[in-house]
Formats: structure tokens, sequence, C-alpha cells
């Protein structure tokens, strides 16, 4: 246990921060109380270096495929915005 707050009021607060952070609950219970993120990926203590491993992998590969999606999305508007012409501007040649 951690002094002061839960494990959950500690993602509540990275996240308020850092939202686009992966965070990973480490936790001993077996079931997240009322109104948590079920979603929130979750290690079962006790749990191994190779569990503790794989959960880290797997929640630093979504957070990359999020950001990749995400870049790939600003990259296509930005190419839009440059090869559109602007408002008022004639396409047609003299």
């Amino acid at each position: 246990a951690m002094p002061m707050m839960t494990g959950l009021q500690l993602i509540a607060a990275i996240r308020q921060d850092y939202p686009d952070l992966p965070v990973l609950l480490a936790t001993g219970y077996v079931e997240l109380p009322a109104g948590a993120d079920q979603s929130l990926p979750r290690l079962s203590k006790p749990f191994s270096l190779e569990e503790l491993a794989g959960a880290i992998n797997a929640a630093m590969s979504v957070s990359r495929a999020e950001n990749v999606t995400f870049l790939s999305q600003r990259l296509r508007q930005a190419t839009r915005a440059q090869t559109s012409p602007g408002p008022g501007t004639s396409t047609d040649s003299a």
C-alpha cells in the first residue's frame, strides 16, 4: 500500500498532466472498485519478472501504435492543408 493515495488515485493524478502516458496497475485485488476504469492494464500480485516485462511491453506497444496513428493523421492533415488552395484562391489557369 502507498501512503496518502491508492494506485488508482495516482493514475488519475498522472493522467491529468500526462494523459498519453501508458500506465499499468499492479494490484493484489481481484476486482477494481466500482467506477474504476475496467480497461486499465492490470498486473495481479504476486507476479514474475517475465509477467512484468510482458505487461510493460504490451502497454508500451499500445501507446506506440496510438502515437503512430495520431502522427499519421496529423501528417495527412498537414499535407492536405499545404496542397489545397486557400480561400479566395483560384485553381484556374489564366
